[in-house]
């Protein structure tokens, strides 16, 4: 039966600077970066390709670790096949260096894709794009943490006419680390291969004085902006797949001890490492955070880490995640938000405050606040997927004007329609983008979260 699609209109928008001074709020996005290169061969192709990687690796290193190449690759065509991303980590340059020349054995080059990688600034920089050409600037995002070679290089290459976007990014600790990574796409757009190399981006790695010193120079200009002497910001870590979770708790303990007004927001990763399974990341960190958006496979592992049932209906997921937290103890953020985004769309839900704490003009404006975010975001993502680049908050709206919505993928997902979301729940369709007709994608699945989550903050910054 052919899915049933739409065209529906986005509700206006207004940009931030017509929003009122509660939208200008510092987010810094931290704490790594690094070098993306993304392709989409065939699955033969990719096949082809990871053979020669293989067979060049064998000359290149000693028994032990070519086994562990190979459990790695076997993990990841396995999660191909399941539609899942798996990324196959390497700690040497030079087996780094070989899988570029197998993939360039059959893709040249100069016909990869090449982008600032890092769940992190690509959030930064997904936000920035919503008013970059805007003549009062940019909007109020940065990125904060170590400025690798690789990132530098693509930095000063596709921005090198908007000044405010290099000093957003370069204003860090520079360091000689030349990290990477090499996604081999479904041609689809379902599901990535990724061969990464990691050199600068853990934690450990970080340079922490210019870090927090960095953190207290936004600080002290947004207190001289608002005459606030605790005024708010969010700090916001895109991934916690860098560290451990404790580690990740230290750097949020740090950075709440000197400023109390900052909020912070999570955006995920999965969680298949054992020292960042799902129950300890939210007893360490998400727990405390005040507002976390997962994917469909992040918030299963995480809710059945915590005792739940990963195969029950998304939407009922995300009500219940909180009660399936505190059954375990847990305690979560007061108003903490639960945002879940898929291929078929987002909703979000925030856990319920105190009775007699909100009016219900305060919950109908909330609610509207949180539509507009969730249509952004997922209008945001979906427009770079298509159009391989960021757009502006004018053209999202003006995407979602002529391109249909896929219902039908948002009620097999999350297990509601969108007029069936529980009371308190709020969700945003995402776009058919296979429909016959459709341009061919222009753009990368890789970084799609990443993007949702940078303009989700920017729209959602009110009520974090």
């Amino acid at each position: 039966m052919e899915e049933k699609t739409e065209i529906t209109e986005m509700k206006p928008v207004l940009t931030p600077t017509g929003r009122g001074s509660m939208y200008d709020i510092p987010k810094i996005w931290v704490s790594q970066t690094t070098g993306d290169y993304s392709v989409k061969p065939t699955q033969r192709l990719r096949t082809r390709i990871i053979s020669e990687f293989i067979a060049g690796a064998s000359r290149l290193t000693d028994l032990s670790v070519l086994t562990h190449i190979l459990g790695m690759c076997k993990i990841g065509f396995e999660k191909i096949l399941e539609k899942k991303d798996y990324e196959i980590k390497l700690d040497s340059e030079v087996l780094f260096e070989e899988m570029k020349r197998a993939v360039d054995n059959y893709i040249e080059f100069d016909s990869w894709r090449k982008a600032l990688g890092g769940s992190p600034s690509i959030s930064a920089l997904a936000e920035m794009h919503l008013h970059l050409d805007e003549l009062v600037g940019i909007s109020d995002a940065y990125y904060d943490g170590n400025m690798v070679q690789t990132a530098k290089e693509i930095i000063m290459h596709e921005y090198d006419s908007h000044v405010n976007v290099q000093d957003r990014f370069l204003d860090n600790a520079h360091t000689n680390d030349r990290p990477a990574t090499i996604s081999l796409e479904d041609v689809c757009g379902s599901s990535k291969l990724m061969v990464s190399y990691n050199p600068g981006r853990k934690l450990k790695d970080l340079k922490e004085k210019e870090f927090y010193d960095r953190i207290n120079k936004i600080h002290h200009k947004r207190k001289a902006d608002t005459a606030q002497s605790n005024p708010k910001m969010i700090v916001a870590l895109g991934g916690m797949n860098k560290g451990t979770p404790e580690e990740y708790k230290n750097m949020i303990d740090k950075i709440m001890s000197s400023h109390g007004g900052a909020r912070i927001f999570v955006g995920t990763n999965s969680f298949k490492d054992e020292e960042n399974e799902g129950g300890k990341c939210y007893k360490h960190v998400l727990c405390e955070a005040n507002a976390v958006s997962f994917n469909e496979n992040e918030i299963r592992s995480v809710y059945h880490d915590l005792g739940g049932d990963r195969t029950e209906d998304l939407a009922d997921i995300v009500q219940k995640f909180h009660i399936q937290a505190e059954s375990n103890g847990y305690i979560p953020k007061t108003g903490q938000i639960i945002i879940c985004h898929t291929e078929g769309g987002a909703i979000a839900y925030r856990k319920p405050i105190e009775d007699g704490d909100e009016n219900e003009n305060d919950c109908d404006k909330q609610k509207k606040m949180f539509e507009e975010a969730l249509e952004m975001a997922v209008g945001g993502a979906s427009f770079r997927y298509m159009n391989g680049r960021f757009g502006s908050s004018e053209e999202i709206i003006d995407f979602s004007k002529t391109t249909c919505r896929a219902y039908d993928k948002f009620s097999h997902l999350f297990g509601r329609s969108i007029n069936e979301l529980p009371e308190g729940m709020c969700g945003a369709v995402s776009y058919d983008l296979t429909k016959p007709g459709t341009p061919i994608p222009q753009g990368s699945i890789t970084g799609a979260g990443a993007t949702f989550d940078g303009i989700l903050v920017s729209y959602l910054a009110p009520l974090i």
